[in-house]
């Protein structure tokens, strides 16, 4: 039976906007087209991520609140909306990369490894499926902050009104579009690093185009989340002194950065450990048939053959390659996101 002809992984979606919920709210292509944003396409979600601070502003003018907690107040919005913007354009960057190691990681599939990453992507972009962790990403963010609402030492430092559950609606569902990638990224790996599912280089199969181009994704990813990290996690320092003892409070800090670094290490290192385990199978495959076919003992006259000497070379040659793709740039990278989510957490303690 012949199976269906599909289009190359980057033809697909070279001339689409970007399918990730937040960039195509946005009008943002991740692809090497020259028009990346679309303002027009863009202007009601920027309306939604700035209208915080102008309903903080009107709610100044026209409804007179009080003054205490009013410098924290619009700090925090001020932060929270920078840090919706630095998510897009990580989005950005992060799926433009993906498209860039496309070509090289189709290059490198057999037909039945294509049909899985196809079907992987429509997986990720049925209808719903982003949108579902978004809506309880606002959720959590909204009971957090009615929780942190009600304590009498936040209030006293800070008010919160209508425009602080709006910016927290934002912040809560890019970072769970955010989160959701990140884990759908590991189940990739898996997919791709099956044996069947790939055409690796057999004389050193970690220099295959499509393992070094995703390597490289994945490390570059990870560095972004390193910054990335230590932005979301910056306000629990803020909220150590006024919230140490609230339950509330301890739960959600502890579920959320749990689950922050449960993607960090599937999509940093254990999608790493995957690539590397597939360069190490097939250099350990190829290092067995060459071994059946060396002489079983060294020659008397100490002389090799020419095709003995050629497979001496050849065998020394892939026994010399690399056996994976994890190296001291990975594991750091990986540490240092890891250390973005766990200093601020560790200083949140320690000041309280």
């Amino acid at each position: 039976m012949a199976l269906p002809h599909l289009p190359a992984l980057n033809d697909r979606y070279h001339r689409d906007l970007a399918r990730v919920t937040v960039l195509r709210w946005f009008g943002i292509r991740a692809d090497a087209s020259r028009n990346t944003w679309n303002p027009r396409d863009s202007a009601p979600f920027l309306v939604v991520i700035l209208s915080p601070l102008l309903l903080a502003v009107l709610h100044q003018v026209f409804g007179h609140p009080t003054t205490q907690g009013r410098g924290a107040h619009f700090f925090w919005l001020g932060y929270y909306v920078g840090m919706d913007l630095l998510n897009v354009f990580s989005q950005w960057a992060g799926c433009r990369g993906f498209h860039r190691a496309l070509p090289s990681v189709d290059i490198m599939l057999t037909p039945r490894g294509a049909r899985q990453v196809h079907a992987w992507i429509d997986r990720g972009f049925r209808p719903w499926r982003q949108e579902k962790w978004m809506l309880v990403g606002s959720a959590i963010s909204c009971g957090s902050l009615f929780a942190l609402s009600t304590i009498h030492q936040v209030t006293r430092h800070m008010y919160v009104d209508t425009s602080s559950y709006l910016t927290v609606v934002m912040s809560g569902a890019m970072g769970a579009n955010s989160l959701f990638w990140l884990l759908r990224a590991s189940r990739l790996a898996r997919i791709i690093t099956k044996p069947e599912h790939v055409h690796l280089v057999w004389s050193a199969p970690a220099r295959t185009p499509g393992i070094e181009a995703l390597s490289r994704w994945h490390r570059f990813v990870t560095l972004v989340c390193v910054f990335g990290c230590a932005v979301a996690f910056a306000p629990w320092v803020w909220l150590a002194p006024y919230v140490a003892h609230d339950g509330a409070y301890l739960v959600t800090k502890w579920i959320v950065a749990t689950l922050a670094l449960v993607a960090l290490v599937l999509f940093g290192l254990y999608s790493q450990w995957r690539l590397s385990q597939a360069v190490l199978d097939r250099r350990t495959a190829v290092l067995h048939v060459l071994a059946r076919r060396l002489p079983k003992e060294p020659p008397a006259t100490g002389v090799l053959t020419d095709g003995e000497a050629q497979l001496v070379d050849l065998y020394d040659k892939v026994a010399g390659s690399p056996s994976g793709v994890i190296d001291g740039q990975t594991v750091a990278t990986t540490l240092l996101t890891v250390a973005a989510v766990l200093v601020p957490l560790a200083v949140a303690v320690l000041v309280r």
